[in-house]
């Protein structure tokens, strides 16, 4: 029903309870325009659509009305129309993502001086992230997920927007045919890219992942696309060409969204798995984590079947390199000799060196102290500094080997088996990572008579007990800065 519509002193359209203008806050696709606008006293921004979109304006409503009050989704408040065209009074952002990334400040805010991802940015992400999670469980798929559709609040938190090309799925119905490809280019999946050719392709929930893999990429680099610049993307999404190196020296991120990018839809995690991942661990939680790895494998040595072990030490070489103990400063490698003997080859070992002096923090010497960080996060910050993949590598053995213990369940909410996606993404990155090991030389870990893990001993005809070198100066601050796995 259209409304009778007139143009103020102001130069603003008022039409009903809206008043639309005069001011700008952007432009979209097919002549649609974004005011300024009052409805009721209240500031909105007026989406202004030709006439001719009212069935995309009303499956807007729609979808935003099902999400209505969804912290992450932007709210609609009403709809008007004359004679012309259609107006939606929305929920009033500051900036999109786009916009804030486009500029320096921007980029600072998503990056510290180091290149290493703020809290905001991780918060802009998990806001994104659980918008997108709300819709898929209400059964809509948004089809248009990029940097421009995601709005920011004053204070910083991210909503969705723009859902005129979304898709309501009926109930138990997981993916659609469609006329259309939705989506905007650069950041669509390639079944969208085959559909806009003409190709029968099905789509589903996937695509949104896929296009949210991209937005994340965007985030943690300040501003980088994973298929390059604007003219080849569209190429590289249907050949599968991703750059994944500026995501190298973190291999949570790295293992998430190359999981989120992978060119099959089947082989993309749902939203509850991508939720579920170790990259929105707190620091706390991720020592915790491996506190509680250590202790359920502590006594396996005294089982008659080796096997738990041998599989947690399946994955030392990709998730430490060769030698632990030349990684760790030589004040803490002097302090753990007084308690008792450790294998610097042996993943275990290490695990234990992370518990026991997480356990007896404060019985250590002050400096010490000092050195390891404050607990939790300083502490877990100066292990995974020096053995990025750590944590990867010990999640991916319980996941597989320890999937049933109870004490270990609440890292695994949906599941284990909702975690399938990121097998392969991570066995690709620990085979290129064990690749890189070499036999180690000079000093070389042994066992002793016993079967007890030996500390580090010299490979001399005298056997004298060896202190693993200090990193070069190089290295550390490479560490210190959050780098790459070890080389």
């Amino acid at each position: 029903m259209t409304t009778r519509s007139y143009v103020d002193e102001d130069g603003a359209v008022v039409i009903g309870r809206l008043r639309v203008g005069p001011g700008i806050l952007g432009y979209g696709s097919a002549g649609t325009i974004v005011y300024e606008g009052v409805l009721d006293s209240r500031p909105v921004a007026v989406k202004r659509l030709l006439r001719q979109f009212y069935t995309l304006a009303r499956k807007e409503i729609q979808v935003l009305v099902v999400s209505d009050e969804h912290p992450n989704v932007v709210r609609c408040f009403a709809m008007e129309e004359d004679r012309e065209f259609v107006y939606l009074a929305l929920e009033r952002c500051k900036h999109s993502l786009s916009d804030t990334l486009s500029s320096r400040e921007g980029q600072q805010g998503m990056q510290d001086p180091c290149g290493v991802p703020t809290p905001w940015c991780m918060s802009v992400l998990g806001d994104i992230a659980a918008g997108l999670a709300a819709l898929h469980q209400r059964q809509i798929v948004h089809r248009d997920l990029k940097p421009h559709n995601v709005l920011l609040t004053g204070a910083g938190r991210a909503k969705l927007s723009d859902m005129g090309l979304s898709k309501q799925l009926v109930s138990e119905q997981s993916s659609f045919e469609s006329h259309g490809s939705g989506g905007s280019s650069g950041w669509q999946a390639p079944e969208q890219l085959l559909a806009k050719k003409g190709t029968a392709v099905r789509q589903s929930r996937a695509m949104d992942v896929f296009s949210l893999g991209c937005v994340m990429y965007y985030c943690l680099t300040a501003g980088k696309h994973p298929f390059g610049e604007h003219y080849e993307r569209d190429t590289n999404i249907l050949r599968g060409l991703c750059d994944m190196a500026p995501l190298h020296k973190w291999p949570e991120a790295h293992n998430l969204v190359s999981a989120m990018l992978s060119r099959s839809p089947a082989a993309r995690p749902s939203m509850p798995a991508v939720l579920g991942h170790p990259f929105w661990w707190s620091e706390e939680q991720r020592l915790q984590f491996l506190v509680d790895v250590s202790d359920r494998v502590e006594n396996e040595d005294r089982e008659p079947d080796p096997s738990l072990l041998h599989a947690l030490e399946a994955h030392t070489a990709a998730a430490l390199g060769p030698n632990w103990g030349a990684a760790l400063d030589p004040e803490l490698i002097a302090n753990l000799g007084k308690y008792r003997r450790y294998d610097y080859t042996c993943l275990r070992d290490l695990l234990r060196v992370v518990r026991n002096k997480r356990n007896h923090f404060r019985e250590m010497p002050i400096e010490l102290q000092r050195l390891l960080g404050p607990l939790p996060d300083g502490f877990y910050r100066y292990f995974a500094s020096r053995f990025p993949a750590l944590l990867l590598g010990v999640y991916f053995f319980a996941l597989r080997h320890l999937d049933d213990d109870p004490n270990l369940a609440k890292y695994w909410p949906g599941g284990q088996h909702m975690s399938a996606a990121f097998n392969k993404p991570w066995e690709t990155m620990a085979a290129a990572a064990a690749a890189r090991v070499k036999a180690p030389r000079g000093p070389v870990a042994r066992r002793n008579s016993g079967g007890v893990p030996g500390r580090l001993v010299s490979a001399s005809p005298l056997g004298s007990p060896a202190t693993p070198p200090r990193p070069t100066p190089a290295g550390a601050a490479a560490a210190a800065a959050g780098g790459g796995w070890w080389a």
